[in-house]
C-alpha cells in the first residue's frame, strides 16, 4: 500500500462538523492516507492553492452555494485540476448538481468513515497510478 504524505498531496477535508473531519481523519491515517481540515469555505479555498491535495471531502452542510464554489474552484484551479472530489451530503438530491459540476461522488454523509476512506484512497490511487 502507498503511504500518501505531503510530497503526494494529502486529503483536504471541509467541515464545520468535529466528529465528521475527525472520524475520516482517522480512518484515513488507518489506510495510510495524511490529511489537513479546514473549517469554513474560505479556508478551504485558500487551503486548495496552498496545500495542493490529493483529494477534496466537501460536507454540503455548508450553504449550497458555498460548497458549490469550493467545487468549482477545486475544478478551474491548475493545483487541484482532476484532484478528485467527494461530497458528503444528508440526501442523494444534495449532490446532484455537484456530481454534474465534476465531483467524482457523492456519498451519504453517515457513511461509515472506514468506507469513505477505502473510496478515497481508491480515487487517489487511480489518479496518481
Amino acid at each position: 500500500m502507498k503511504h500518501f504524505t505531503s510530497r503526494n498531496g494529502s486529503v483536504l477535508i471541509v467541515s464545520a462538523d468535529p466528529a465528521l473531519s475527525e472520524g475520516i481523519r482517522w480512518a484515513l491515517e488507518r489506510v495510510g492516507m495524511d490529511s489537513t481540515l479546514a473549517t469554513d469555505p474560505v479556508e478551504a479555498v485558500q487551503r486548495l492553492a496552498w496545500d495542493a491535495p490529493a483529494a477534496i471531502v466537501v460536507d454540503l452542510r455548508f450553504q449550497e452555494m458555498e460548497a458549490d464554489q469550493i467545487v468549482r474552484r477545486a475544478i478551474v484551479c491548475r493545483e487541484t485540476h482532476g484532484v478528485p472530489i467527494i461530497a458528503l451530503g444528508d440526501h442523494p438530491e444534495d449532490a446532484d448538481s455537484l456530481l454534474d459540476s465534476g465531483c467524482a461522488a457523492a456519498l451519504p454523509r453517515d457513511s461509515a468513515p472506514q468506507s469513505l476512506a477505502e473510496i478515497i484512497s481508491q480515487l487517489v490511487h487511480a489518479r496518481l497510478g
